[in-house]
This record gives C-alpha cells, structure tokens and sequence, in this order.
C-alpha cells in the first residue's frame, strides 16, 4: 500500500484535535515510506472557530484540495461536514463525528447517494468518553475510517504513530481511542 493515492481532509472546530489527526496522518505515512504533503487552514481556532487540514498520500505536487477531491472528509464535528461536503469526490466517503445517525438533511442525503458518496455518522464523542479519553475523538474517527479501509495502512503502523507522538502517560488513551473506532469501524 506504498504507493496508494489518498486525498484526505480533516475538518473540525478548534480544540478537536484536527492538528493532531493530522500530525498523525502525516507521520504514519511518511514512517511507512509513503510521499506526503499537507496543508492547515485556521479559522478563530481559539474561539471554536472552523480548522481544516488536508492530507494527499501519494505523489501529489499541490498540497491543497479543490472541490470533489478528497477521498475522504473526517469531519470532527457535524456542522463542518455540512461546510466541507462538496470537497468530497464521486465515490468518496464522509466519517461524521454526530450523535444523531440521521443528522443530514434528506436533500443532502439524496445528493450524497446520487454522487456514490459513503456517509458514515459515527458519536465518536460518546466513544472517546466510554474509553476514558473524551478528548479523543479524532482519534475515534481516524480507527474507524482504518477498519473501513478508508484510510491505508496498517492498523500496527497507526498505533506505532499514535503512541511515538502521545505525550507519554496519553500514549494509552490515545491508542484506547483508536482501539474503540476500529472496533466501530469493524461493525
């Protein structure tokens, strides 16, 4: 899977980890010897405010993302998929950070379906929270959209990652995290 292509972007409010998702995206890649190239966009991150990053794995030049290029949306928080749904290509797939499975209005819904893009709502909240770690959420969302082979790698080669860029005593929760999305992702 060296060489697999991937346009992945992260999109969440400030606090929700989406510079360490994407820290951990970025790393795992270049450790399993993967070419890649990011880019962060920060919104009033202080203030709860929209921040987004962008991932290309592969042999990609530009490291920004136009509409109907990702591959893959990880959006933190359900108002920043609504934002960042058309960057999303034909055939794609959308992992949502929601409480409520049917978040999407049916409008949306119904364009979604007619572009072949796979929505995965997913409370990785309430899963981070049950793995004692409420605070990692990303980390829920990045091992479910590994277990849904949305993301390359190996699940070893994540938690490698996770666990070298956790400070220290986080290392478990982080990698607890993780554990839990896969186990959502595998269902």
């Amino acid at each position: 899977m060296k060489n697999d292509r991937r346009q992945i972007l992260i999109a969440g409010v400030g606090g929700q980890g989406v510079l360490f998702a994407t820290k951990v995206v970025l790393e795992t890649a270049r450790r399993i010897g993967s070419p890649v190239i990011g880019s962060e966009t920060h919104g009033m991150s202080q203030r709860g405010g929209s921040v987004v990053s962008v991932v290309k794995i592969g042999g990609f030049s530009n490291p920004l993302s136009s509409p109907g290029g990702a591959d893959l949306l990880l959006a933190l928080q359900r108002d920043e998929s609504y934002r960042n749904l058309s960057f999303v290509r034909r055939g794609g797939a959308c992992v949502a950070n929601s409480p409520d499975p049917g978040f999407l209005d049916a409008g949306v819904r119904a364009a979604l379906e007619g572009l072949g893009v796979s929505l995965f709502p997913l409370d990785a909240d309430k899963a981070a929270a049950e793995v004692g770690s409420p605070v990692s959420s990303n980390l829920v969302c990045l091992g479910f959209a590994v277990a849904r082979k949305l993301l390359p790698f190996e699940p070893a080669g994540w938690k490698a990652c996770i666990s070298a860029i956790s400070s220290g005593k986080l290392a478990p929760s982080s990698i607890a995290a993780f554990e839990k999305g896969m186990e959502l992702g595998e269902k």
